[in-house]
């Protein structure tokens, strides 16, 4: 595969990469596979169910959320009723220090905006998880999304940077997110027989009351996730001590969920 211009690798990719909006924030993503599935960052789909996913074309469509895992921030989307063939970039797990690269997403609600930049370091260790550290300019609404090599492969989500700090921004690489994938595949695939768990990111098989991971009971969110408050309130602290801010569904401490069950839950 050649090495291409910032300009002609914007013109392969640009297609691939999305805008995604919840009634909180905006991020990015990139589509993963051709049967209209998206990966962004968990905090960006936060505790929603369902967000709106804005193509390069300006198109906006319902997105479902399917999978999301805490200990990577990876999330899993399904693009609904888009009939069109979808863009997949190519991708790649073998990187090098000072490779060039490029990130393209929303920072700031400004979408489609690529920026290039240098890796760094191919393994930043991170809470446990090695990063891939590049110099390319990322702001609030890149989270989630793609960071391509200049060959225009998909090598990493861009998923967290320093604040006040400049050059300094750190990609999930792809051998995480295929890894999630594939261990996960047969629920992303036949997301229609299961229930999405806003609370921990588990995927239940219908038509089950309680999410098979963290017990809450999935009749108490709407579509959007959001809860019926005749079900539950949350706690303001958790059993560990760790308060809890206001948006927080569990614990950021022990992971715990902040939800108090009622009786008919």
């Amino acid at each position: 595969v050649k090495t291409l211009k910032g300009e002609e690798l914007y013109e392969a990719v640009k297609h691939s990469v999305v805008e995604i909006s919840t009634p909180s924030a905006t991020g990015s993503g990139v589509f993963y596979e051709s049967s209209g599935i998206i990966i962004t960052n968990r905090h960006v789909v936060d505790s929603f169910m369902e967000v709106i996913v804005r193509l390069y074309s300006s198109a906006e469509y319902t997105g479902r959320v399917l999978r999301s895992f805490r200990d990577i921030d990876l999330a899993f989307l399904q693009i609904l009723d888009y009939e069109t063939e979808i863009a997949i970039p190519a991708l790649c797990e073998s990187n090098a220090e000072g490779e060039t690269v490029y990130a393209i997403g929303s920072p700031n609600s400004l979408s489609n905006t690529i920026t290039r930049g240098t890796i760094s370091s191919v393994g930043r260790l991170h809470n446990k998880l090695k990063y891939i550290q590049h110099d390319a300019a990322i702001n609030g609404g890149n989270s989630g999304g793609p960071l391509f090599n200049s060959r225009g492969e998909l090598i990493g989500l861009n998923t967290w940077g320093y604040v006040n700090l400049e050059g300094l921004g750190f990609a999930l690489p792809m051998a995480y997110v295929s890894e999630k994938y594939t261990k996960s595949k047969e629920i992303i695939e036949n997301s229609a027989d299961n229930r999405y768990c806003p609370i921990c990111g588990h995927s239940t098989a219908k038509p089950s009351k309680y999410c098979q991971a963290c017990g809450v009971n999935l009749d108490a969110y709407n579509s959007l996730g959001e809860l019926s408050e005749a079900f539950h309130n949350y706690k303001s602290e958790c059993s560990c001590g760790q308060h809890r801010r206001e948006t927080e569904k569990y614990c950021a401490q022990c992971g715990q969920t902040l939800l108090i069950q009622s009786k008919d839950s």
